[in-house]
C-alpha cells in the first residue's frame, strides 16, 4: 500500500510516451545502420541529459505538479520525445538512404521482422525474471537488508548490462553488412573482434567490482547495514558478465546472420530457463549465501550452449540465405 499509488503514477505517465519511446528506439537503430552512428550517439546523450535535468525539475521545483514520482516518469517520457524528434532529422533532411514514405503492408515483411526480432525480444525478459527470482529468494531467506543491497547491486549491474548490450548492438550492423555482402573474411574478423572485446570488457567489469562497492553504495544511498553486503556480494553477482558478454555477442552474431533457429533457443535458455532454475534451486543445495553466484553459474552454462550452437550453425561453413 505504501508504494502502490506512486507506482501507478509512474506507470501512467510512462505509458503516455510509449509511442515516441518506441519510435526513438527504432529510428535510432535505423539511423545508425544507415551510416549515421554519430547522430545515434548524440541522440542517446540528449535523451540522458534531458532526463537527468527533467528529473530534478519535476521531483524538486515542480514536485506538486505531478507528485514527484509521476514527474520523474514524465521527465523520462519527455526526454524520449526530444530524442525521437532529434533522430528523425536523419530521415527528414535526407542524411542517408532511408526515407519516410508510404508503403504497402505485406505479411511476409511482418514475418521477417518477427523472426529477426524475436531473439532480441526474448533476451529483454532476462532482467525482470532475474530480478524477480533474486528478490523472491532474498526476501524469504536473507531478509530486507539483503534486498536493499541487491537493489544497489542492480543499479550498478544495469550499467554493466548497458555496456554489454551496447557492444552487441554495435556489432550487429557490422555482422549484417558483411553477411549481406557474402564477405566471409570480414564476417569472421568482426565476430572474432567482438569476442575479444567482450572477453576483455567482461573481465574488466569483474575486476572493477572489487573496488567500487562503497562508492556505489554512497552514490545510490544504501543503508549502512547493506553496505557490507554490497561490498562482499557485488563481485560474486557481476562475475556473470564475464560469461554473459560473450553470449550476447554470439547471440547478436546468430540473429544478424539469419540463424534465428539457433538464436531463439539460446536466448530462451538465457532469459527464462537457467537463471530461474539456478537462482531458485542452487541455494537449496549450496546454502542461501550462494544465491549471489547463481546468475554467474547460469550464464556460464548458457555460454557453453552458445558456443555449441555457433559451432553447429557453421559445421558446413557460413550459409548465405
Amino acid at each position: 500500500e505504501t508504494y502502490r499509488q506512486m507506482v501507478s503514477d509512474y506507470v501512467f505517465w510512462y505509458s503516455v510516451f510509449l509511442i515516441p519511446m518506441a519510435l526513438f528506439y527504432c529510428m535510432n537503430q535505423y539511423s545508425r545502420n544507415d551510416g549515421n552512428p554519430r547522430l545515434s550517439s548524440k541522440a542517446a546523450v540528449l535523451l540522458t541529459v534531458v532526463n537527468i535535468i527533467g528529473d530534478y525539475i519535476m521531483v524538486y521545483p515542480l514536485r506538486d505538479l505531478l507528485g514527484g514520482v509521476g514527474g520523474a516518469s514524465f521527465a523520462s517520457g519527455f526526454a524520449n520525445l526530444c530524442a525521437c524528434l532529434y533522430v528523425s532529422s536523419h530521415f527528414i533532411f535526407k542524411k542517408g538512404q532511408l526515407r519516410f514514405s508510404a508503403f504497402q503492408p505485406k505479411a511476409a515483411l511482418y514475418r521477417k521482422i518477427m523472426l529477426r526480432g524475436f531473439p532480441e525480444m526474448i533476451s529483454q525478459f532476462g532482467a525482470p525474471i532475474t530480478t524477480y527470482s533474486m528478490n523472491n529468494v532474498l526476501i524469504r531467506h536473507l531478509g530486507n537488508t539483503a534486498v536493499n543491497a541487491y537493489s544497489v547491486i542492480g543499479y550498478a549491474s544495469s550499467l554493466f548490462a548497458s555496456l554489454m548490450f551496447g557492444l552487441a548492438g554495435g556489432m550487429q550492423p557490422l555482422y549484417g553488412l558483411s553477411y549481406g555482402a557474402k564477405d566471409d573474411k570480414s564476417l569472421k574478423y568482426y565476430y572474432k573482434s567482438g569476442l575479444i572485446i567482450a572477453t576483455v570488457g567482461g573481465l574488466s567489469v569483474f575486476a572493477l567490482t572489487f573496488v567500487i562497492g562503497k562508492p556505489v553504495c554512497i552514490l545510490f544511498g544504501a543503508d549502512p547495514a547493506a553496505v557490507e553486503i554490497v561490498v562482499r556480494s557485488l563481485p560474486k553477482f557481476c562475475l556473470n558478465y564475464v560469461f554473459a558478454s560473450l553470449s550476447t555477442v554470439i547471440a547478436a552474431y546468430l540473429f544478424s546472420t539469419k540463424r534465428t533457429v539457433y538464436a531463439i533457443p539460446l536466448n530462451v535458455f538465457r532469459s527464462f530457463v537457467f537463471s530461474f532454475l539456478c537462482i531458485n534451486f542452487l541455494p537449496l543445495v549450496f546454502g542461501y549465501q550462494f544465491v549471489w553466484y547463481t546468475v554467474a553459474v547460469a550464464e556460464a552454462v548458457c555460454l557453453a550452449i552458445a558456443l555449441a550452437l555457433w559451432r553447429l550453425s557453421e559445421r558446413k561453413g557460413i550459409v548465405y540465405r
